[in-house]
């Protein structure tokens, strides 16, 4: 999640998370720095879980999960009930479009 989306996806996730949606961010700074990451969310009190990515693993994984190369971050991928990959949005994403793209 960008720093600058985070308070709106932390709203999003807290209206959502005990209703029909969860938000989990993946940081791309590696194993090595996730003391720096932990210490950032604990800093801006992000209230959804937040994983450690090695880049080259992660940009492999999406490839193959979404068909196309990592273009960079922010990057959401929105996930069905049942696991399944939903939607797919590299760059800036609203919390709105996102509950939008539910109600359909």
């Amino acid at each position: 999640v960008c720093f600058k989306e985070m308070p709106g996806i932390a709203k999003f996730h807290t209206r959502h998370k005990t209703v029909d949606a969860k938000v989990l961010s993946v940081a791309l700074d590696g194993y090595d720095n996730r003391e720096d990451v932990n210490a950032f969310a604990g800093r801006h009190g992000l209230s959804f879980s937040n994983l450690i990515a090695e880049m080259p693993a992660f940009a492999l994984r999406y490839e193959f999960e979404v068909g196309e190369s990592l273009r960079g971050t922010p990057t959401y991928l929105l996930f069905n009930p049942a696991g399944e990959l939903v939607a797919n949005n590299p760059g800036p994403l609203r919390p709105v479009a996102i509950e939008q793209f539910m109600a359909r």
